[in-house]
């Protein structure tokens, strides 16, 4: 391998190197003012063009939501939600996004803002996205679904998230129908498939001690 070969391997390497560590400069900075609570700072770096190319898009757009979430009442909060669903291209990512923000709003009890995501999510070509989000909206707000044996059978394809979200609205029907036992199996099931600070995964565990106290 002559000089020249082995200086231009060099600058590429350096160059590398650079950049990750930029990277991972930008990311300190941004997570550093999330934890601040500066959402109007997360908001500015998350937009930057710059920041954009470096961090790619998807990633920034996940920081732009948070803190959006965050920061803004929920109707301005969906116009951010939509527009940024309108502009990825990624259709897991589009999946990602909606399946995030719908379930907090559903978990808040927020029926508005959770058919608005709803509407959006029905136009998804995922038919299991659709049923399951369908089914949740139901069973958290109407208290009750039709659906119940279709969602049993439908849980057996489904995976992460996915799997646990049907798991725990399935749980919370037939807590609602009066079957403790099926409920707290149900709710026991969908613990993996959330970690363990996660929202879902807190409920279902209450969900568990006190069926279990009912059931004793």
């Amino acid at each position: 391998m002559s000089t020249l070969s082995i200086l231009i391997i060099g600058i590429i390497l350096i160059g590398v190197f650079s950049l990750d560590m930029i990277r991972k400069s930008k990311l300190k900075m941004i997570n550093a003012c999330l934890e601040a609570k500066n959402y109007d700072a997360v908001i500015s770096m998350a937009e930057n063009k710059w920041n954009r190319k470096m961090l790619l898009s998807h990633t920034c757009d996940l920081y732009l939501l948070r803190a959006s979430f965050l920061k803004m009442e929920t109707s301005e909060f969906l116009s951010v939600l939509f527009n940024v669903y309108k502009n990825e291209v990624n259709e897991e990512n589009k999946k990602d996004i909606m399946e995030t923000y719908y379930h907090l709003y559903l978990y808040q009890q927020n029926e508005e803002a959770a058919q608005a995501i709803l509407d959006k999510i029905m136009n998804s070509t995922d038919v299991n996205f659709k049923k399951v989000s369908q089914y949740a909206f139901d069973v958290n707000f109407h208290k009750n679904s039709e659906d119940l044996e279709e969602m049993e059978a439908l849980v057996e394809t489904l995976r992460s998230f996915e799997l646990g979200a049907c798991a725990y609205y399935i749980g919370e029907q037939y807590e609602q129908m009066g079957n403790w036992e099926m409920a707290q199996a149900y709710f026991q099931s969908c613990l993996g498939c959330f970690n363990e600070s996660h929202y879902y995964a807190k409920s279902a565990k209450e969900h568990v001690e006190e069926l279990t106290h009912k059931l004793a």
